[in-house]
């Protein structure tokens, strides 16, 4: 468990670590350029229901019948995420942000680790130290 800890440190660190690059030099690329895989109440969290049906209607917001999801593309009329503001996200510290935005670019399941080869702070190497801790705790990259 102590493992764990020291795991979850390291990679709390490492998003934040890249948290004033995020907003001055990527943009927030990530919250302006893909999709992400929400349930109702997070689409809900984020979306106003005018706006989903604008975005039914672009196709850029799809119901995924074989998991009761929804895909959120980012590439629409809305310029990205609904609540993204200039740069910041409106919601950062909501407890009930998507776990993907609270967790992005740095995915774990299990001892795999996987960063989003997307992020331009990983494009830039900006993960390389925290990389080289984790795995001398035992975690495996993955690339995507």
């Amino acid at each position: 468990m102590e493992k764990q800890k020291e795991v979850d440190k390291i990679i709390s660190n490492a998003r934040k670590s890249i948290g004033k690059f995020c907003i001055e030099e990527c943009n927030a690329y990530c919250c302006r350029k893909g999709y992400i895989l929400i349930n109702e109440r997070q689409l809900n969290l984020l979306v106003e229901e005018k706006e989903q049906i604008e975005l039914k209607k672009e196709n850029k917001l799809k119901e995924l019948s074989f998991s009761g999801k929804f895909m959120l593309d980012f590439s629409n009329y809305l310029g990205g995420c609904p609540k993204l503001k200039g740069t910041k996200c409106s919601i950062h510290s909501s407890l009930e942000r998507p776990k993907v935005c609270q967790e992005f670019p740095i995915f774990l399941l299990g001892n795999n680790l996987r960063i989003s080869s997307k992020c331009p702070a990983h494009q830039k190497n900006m993960f390389f130290p925290f990389i080289k801790q984790l795995e001398g705790l035992g975690c495996e990259l993955t690339e995507d």
